[in-house]
């Protein structure tokens, strides 16, 4: 009994009311849990103030980018030039034709082709056969009406417009040209890959272009303004020599300013009628083209056979002459032989390297 009065009076003097403690608990637990909770609110303010600052000033820089010039600006410029690039694309142009078989359509559409390439809108460059002047159109205009069966297309010549455009001068040649000439494109083409696998050596084309050069013919331009002591010596050594090797020889002869021009070429593609056209040319000038052509037939008889004339007089002609076969002697006969004999070996050799390629890389795969 003792001992409870002793407890209880401790009790009431060294521990506080349960009150007071339950008060003093729930307000120290309510101020610890305001300053945890405004460490925690201001620590959140402050980083999401600075979230937002970043925010802003990526905003910024990124706006800026694409309005002042910055890497934004550049990457929608690179996108936009590239997808512009995609649709500017220059593709191949193919017509369905009704004329020719099917070699003469293939070379049309590689002429075709080849224009689009030189800029994609088509233009090009022709020749009025009336006024003998250079006039523009499109390739898909010119084509129209064009029979495959006796005529094809031939680029004679281009004007650079700009870094990336050309405008081509096309010109209608005869279906064995323009055959002869497409032939050449492939194999050239030909020759070039089988150079980048290794199975020709670049000699090997070197030489069969000369070969293929001498096959050409042999084209001499002459001025009507010539001195004749310059034809009978410069120009007709020159002359004699090609037929003596057997090579056909085609003369032009012009104005001085015309034949030395860089488009010379074109010049001769309509040639007007043999009739004469003395307009404009004076008299002293006309004797002057006469003794020219004169020259010329004194110069050729012995060595060429009927020569061809095209043109006139008062303009231009176009003089070909082909080389008697009495030329020819068994010497010149035996080289040609020869050389025929080695070309066929190599094209042999050649053809079996290929074969032999073909057959490795198929079994290896």
């Amino acid at each position: 009994m003792m001992w409870k009065i002793i407890s209880a009076r401790a009790t009431r003097y060294l521990l506080p009311p349960l009150s007071v403690i339950r008060t003093f608990a729930e307000n120290g637990l309510k101020s610890d849990w305001t300053l945890n909770n405004d460490i925690i609110r201001n620590a959140i303010s402050s980083k999401s103030q600075k979230l937002r600052r970043n925010d802003d000033t990526n905003d910024s820089k990124h706006r800026e980018g694409f309005t002042n010039g910055g890497r934004g600006k550049n990457r929608f410029q690179a996108a936009s030039g590239d997808r512009q690039l995609l649709h500017s694309r220059r593709k191949n142009i193919v017509i369905k034709w009704d004329t020719g078989n099917e070699r003469d359509k293939e070379a049309a559409n590689f002429i075709m082709s080849k224009v689009m390439r030189m800029n994609k809108s088509g233009t090009i460059h022709v020749i009025n056969p009336e006024s003998n002047k250079i006039e523009e159109t499109s390739i898909r205009e010119f084509a129209k009406g064009v029979n495959l069966s006796e005529s094809g297309f031939s680029i004679a010549d281009f004007k650079q417009i700009n870094e990336h455009a050309q405008i081509p001068l096309v010109k209608l040649v005869d279906r064995k040209t323009a055959l002869k000439r497409y032939s050449d494109e492939i194999a050239k083409r030909k020759q070039a890959e089988l150079v980048s696998m290794g199975l020709m050596k670049k000699a090997q084309v070197n030489t069969n272009d000369t070969e293929r050069a001498e096959d050409l013919v042999k084209q001499i331009k002459i001025s009507w303004q010539i001195k004749l002591d310059d034809l009978t010596k410069q120009k007709a050594h020159e002359i004699v020599s090609q037929l003596k090797r057997g090579f056909k020889v085609y003369l032009y002869l012009d104005d001085r300013n015309s034949i030395n021009s860089r488009n010379w070429a074109s010049s001769f593609e309509q040639l007007r009628s043999n009739k004469l056209e003395t307009k404009g040319i004076s008299d002293k000038e006309l004797l002057q083209r006469e003794s020219v052509l004169k020259k010329l037939d004194q110069i050729t008889e012995d060595y060429s056979v009927q020569p061809v004339k095209d043109g006139n007089i008062g303009t231009r002609m176009m003089i070909k002459l082909a080389p008697k076969p009495a030329l020819y002697n068994n010497k010149d006969k035996a080289k040609q032989a020869l050389k025929e004999h080695r070309k066929r070996e190599r094209q042999e050799k050649l053809e079996r390297r290929i074969e032999k390629k073909k057959n490795k890389n198929s079994t290896s795969v």
